[in-house]
């Protein structure tokens, strides 16, 4: 007995080594190279897909949680995001990149007259007429599919449509059992993968606990998407307005945002009159441009060295920056000298 007795630190060493023969040499190699982070990389801001009053939230290449009670209002919260995300400017949600944006909504508990609804809704907000079925929303019901079915199919048109930002409605419907851990923190995995993969960010709608005071989500899928997602949304309702809160976050925290839809079934925020969101909404757009500028130290300033600072302040692609700088000069927020120099608006017109 005496010869079979093993130290701990002969244990722990023979652990070390089983868990190293699982991996070939090769796969290690390939590993190391995909996971090892290059530390003389500038510290950025993630590249944001939405502003919540001038702040950026939900970034690409992550996941991000809607949750509340039954009937509680996900599916408007979820509709508010995703057209914020499309360029809406009318709720103080706004998207944070000039590029003109595509989102997927998926639909996988509601009938399909009430995912239609959402449909209209987002179409309203943007002003779009109905009939021309704007090539950059799409929404899909799933709630009759084998649930087998829905996650490969979320995966493949993701891929295809490369959209900036997905909702989806119902994300305990895409397994068997929301309990199982392994279940749950497998597609918890694929859609962080996905998200990565095509650098679009990822809203999973779920229900919370029923009793009143417990405000998780539900089942090991909720305690994981709470530990992997980039922020959490609570919504709560009083009387006809809803509330939109962040309760948790990687990044700088938003504010709250409250809601009433209409007799016609349209939401209007009711927090703030919509001549102080389009106020708000402007400065913050201004902050941005000043910032920029302040990055640079000058009043005046060369295209090129225009289109680095703006990558820098925001994080963005070269492509990206170009277009913003094309649209704040269509807006006001800067001008354009006549030797072909960039330059900062102090005041722009009124909204």
């Amino acid at each position: 007995m005496i010869d079979n007795f093993k130290t701990s630190n002969e244990v722990k060493d023979s652990t070390q080594i089983a868990l190293c023969s699982r991996l070939t040499p090769e796969k290690f190699a390939e590993l190391r190279k995909k996971g090892k982070v290059d530390l003389r990389r500038k510290s950025v801001e993630p590249p944001y897909t939405i502003k919540i009053d001038g702040i950026g939230a939900l970034p690409r290449k992550d996941i991000f949680a809607i949750k509340a009670k039954s009937k509680q209002g996900k599916s408007q919260a979820a509709t508010i995001l995703l057209a914020g995300a499309l360029g809406c400017e009318t709720l103080g949600i706004t998207r944070a990149e000039a590029t003109k944006a595509k989102v997927v909504y998926f639909d996988t508990e509601q009938a399909d007259y009430n995912t239609l609804r959402i449909g209209h809704r987002i179409n309203h907000l943007m002003g779009w007429e109905l009939e021309s079925s704007n090539a950059r929303l799409r929404v899909y019901n799933m709630r009759e599919w084998a649930w087998e079915d829905k996650l490969p199919f979320i995966a493949q048109e993701i891929g295809d449509y490369r959209p900036t930002m997905v909702v989806i409605d119902g994300i305990a419907d895409l397994l068997v059992n929301f309990n199982d851990i392994e279940e749950s923190a497998r597609t918890i995995l694929d859609l962080m993968q996905i998200a990565s993969k095509f650098r679009c960010s990822i809203g999973c709608v779920l229900h919370e606990n029923k009793a009143k005071e417990d405000n998780n989500m539900k089942g090991h899928l909720g305690t994981l998407l709470l530990q992997k997602a980039s922020d959490i949304f609570e919504i709560t309702k009083k009387g006809d307005i809803f509330t939109l809160k962040q309760t948790e976050s990687r990044n700088k925290p938003v504010n709250d945002i409250s809601w009433r839809m209409d007799d016609l079934g349209y939401i209007h925020r009711q927090d703030k009159d919509p001549q102080q969101v389009a106020k708000e909404v402007s400065e913050a757009k201004a902050a941005t441009w000043r910032q920029i500028f302040a990055r640079l130290n000058v009043n005046e300033a060369r295209y090129k060295d225009l289109v680095q600072a703006y990558m820098d302040v925001e994080g963005l692609k070269a492509t990206q920056a170009k277009t913003a700088i094309k649209k704040a000069l269509e807006e006001g927020y800067i001008g354009k000298t006549e030797e072909g120099l960039y330059t900062h608006i102090l005041g722009r017109r009124s909204v």
